[in-house]
């Protein structure tokens, strides 16, 4: 299992050495703060200027809600889709919280299959 903050040191130093690389960072708790500033940087980031109306829908359309319900609707329409039974891609939509209960299903998903 990889350290993540050994992930994220590599991660920014390889950006770093390779400054002609285009990267945006986004940082979950500013998208909590303020979706819509965010998507707007991110479409200034992709070379697009969108007006206040559009942006305004993507982050609605993005929001953690909306996403959690779209994994019940994708699990619904699709059941083998490969998606894991019992393992939900969103936790509760807070910074700083950390799923226990999923991580534990994972690692036993995780290990179950490199056994096999």
């Amino acid at each position: 299992m990889c350290n993540y903050f050994t992930y994220i040191k590599s991660y920014l130093q390889y950006f770093k050495d390779k400054p002609s690389i285009p990267h945006l960072v986004v940082f979950y708790e500013d998208i909590k703060k303020d979706p819509v500033a965010e998507v707007r940087r991110l479409s200034e980031f992709l070379g697009k200027d969108y007006g206040d109306d559009f942006l305004s829908d993507v982050a609605n359309a993005c929001s953690f809600e909306n996403m959690k319900n779209a994994e019940g609707t994708i699990r619904q329409s699709a059941p083998n889709n490969g998606l894991i039974e019992g393992f939900n891609f969103y936790r509760k939509g807070e910074s700083n919280v950390f799923c226990w209960e999923g991580w534990r299903r994972l690692k036993i998903l995780t290990s179950h299959d490199s056994n096999s």
